[in-house]
């Protein structure tokens, strides 16, 4: 009895471990398919969801996506904040693939992001909208930008410096500590 326990088990930990395998291959594969945006190679990122003030009941899907990164790509003394607004039937898709893919760029661009931080942010946005572009004219279509999109703004830090890129209506407010107070920067 106890020999066909231990058989049964270990068939049971085979499949197990047959489908685990079998997902993270189907996961692989599809993640190839696809220019590696929504890839977040950098560990000091950390992806948050969160909902948005405008969610009419509690529990609803948002389509909001944010991000904070310190230090970005591995650079000492900086910071990144970022936050997405989805638009549409497939907006929360759509903010968190932005969101990914402007990571994606710019940490493919830290050189430049150093020396030209304006133009690298811009030229990052204006990538990340060309590659949604080009996901829309795939056959299959992962993330549907065709009726619904995203603005987005970005700041990066470094040092004391700050810079800001926004797609859309999207806005920064730069906040102070007073007396145990949030307030806006004057």
């Amino acid at each position: 009895m106890e020999d066909g326990k231990l058989k049964a088990n270990q068939v049971g930990w085979r499949q197990a471990l047959a489908q685990a395998q079998a997902q993270a291959q189907a996961q692989a594969q599809a993640q190839s398919r696809r220019r590696p945006l929504g890839c977040l190679p950098s560990p000091s990122v950390c992806l948050l969801k969160f909902c948005s003030l405008h969610t009419p009941l509690p529990g609803a899907l948002t389509q909001d996506a944010a991000c904070f990164a310190q230090p970005f790509s591995q650079l000492p003394g900086t910071a990144f904040f970022c936050v997405a607004d989805g638009h549409g039937k497939n907006g929360d898709q759509v903010s968190q693939e932005v969101l990914n893919s402007l990571v994606y760029e710019l940490e493919e661009q830290a050189d430049e992001l150093i020396t030209n931080p304006g133009l690298t942010m811009a030229e990052s946005f204006e990538a990340v909208n060309h590659h949604l572009e080009q996901m829309c004219s795939e056959a299959e279509v992962e993330v549907n930008a065709i009726e619904s999109g995203a603005c987005a703004i970005a700041v990066w830090l470094r040092g004391h410096t700050l810079w800001t890129s926004s797609v859309g209506d999207c806005r920064a407010v730069l906040g102070v500590r007073h007396n145990g107070n949030l307030l806006p920067y004057m």
